[in-house]
């Protein structure tokens, strides 16, 4: 079902749907970073477990990324700064852990450096998901 929004959204609602599509972002990349760690330990290869994946329909390609943190200007501070706003109303646990999971592997592995191929991918998902933010 598809939502048509017929008028801009308020100041409040916008930067909600701004932070929105990045803390999912990020939450998918934790989630898939975790996947190669218990993969690594087990000596099963986390590509081949992602590329399969992926044929899911409600996974698809780009949200089987992981071995490397996530870094860049805005999941990072936003979900920083998501957490820091958002505990004062509510307990957050799940943004919370993928905070920890993102300095681990930043730690262990380091940062997933942005290529043109990278940023191309990334536009396109968060096209897609600022796209179902405003349409549903």
């Amino acid at each position: 079902m598809q939502i048509l929004i017929t008028r801009m959204p308020d100041n409040k609602t916008a930067e909600m749907i701004k932070y929105a599509s990045n803390l999912a972002l990020a939450c998918r990349i934790s989630f898939w970073n975790e996947i190669f760690l218990i993969c690594k330990e087990l000596g099963i290869d986390s590509n081949i477990v992602a590329k399969a994946a992926a044929y899911d329909p409600r996974i698809g390609k780009y949200g089987t990324i992981h071995g490397k943190a996530f870094g860049g200007k805005c999941l990072p501070k936003d979900l920083k700064a998501f957490i820091t706003f958002a505990e004062k109303y509510h307990d957050i646990p799940l943004l919370k852990a993928v905070y920890e999971v993102n300095e681990y592997m930043k730690r262990h592995y380091g940062v997933r450096e942005k290529t043109s191929d990278n940023s191309k991918e990334i536009n396109k998902v968060n096209n897609s998901l600022n796209e179902r933010a405003l349409l549903g």
